[in-house]
């Protein structure tokens, strides 16, 4: 999916479940909703949701890189060399 199209339809999914969790918990608190207060903590729980969204979307695009494309999977050598901290010799191979 186009970043673009991603990031909008995470706002989306985003700002409906804060629609939905604000009309559904004001007045649980025992708050009686105004327009106002419903987009202001609306609005609140947007930016919560969508960080979280975009959090847990962008670890899983993470991993599938490694997995289409396994060229992009650091060599066993690599990671030993960047651990010891050292240059393995060509020669000796030690």
């Amino acid at each position: 999916m186009a970043t673009v199209a991603r990031v909008a339809c995470e706002l989306l999914v985003s700002s409906v479940a804060s629609f939905v969790l604000t009309w559904a918990l004001l007045p649980i608190l025992g708050l009686h909703a105004s327009p106002l207060a419903i987009l202001r903590v609306t609005g609140f729980f947007t930016v919560i949701v969508f960080a979280t969204l975009e959090a847990f979307l962008r670890e899983t695009e993470d991993e599938e890189v490694v997995e289409v494309q396994p060229e992009f999977r650091p060599k066993q050598r690599v990671v030993w060399d960047a651990e010891v901290g050292g240059v393995r010799d060509k020669q000796t191979g030690l």
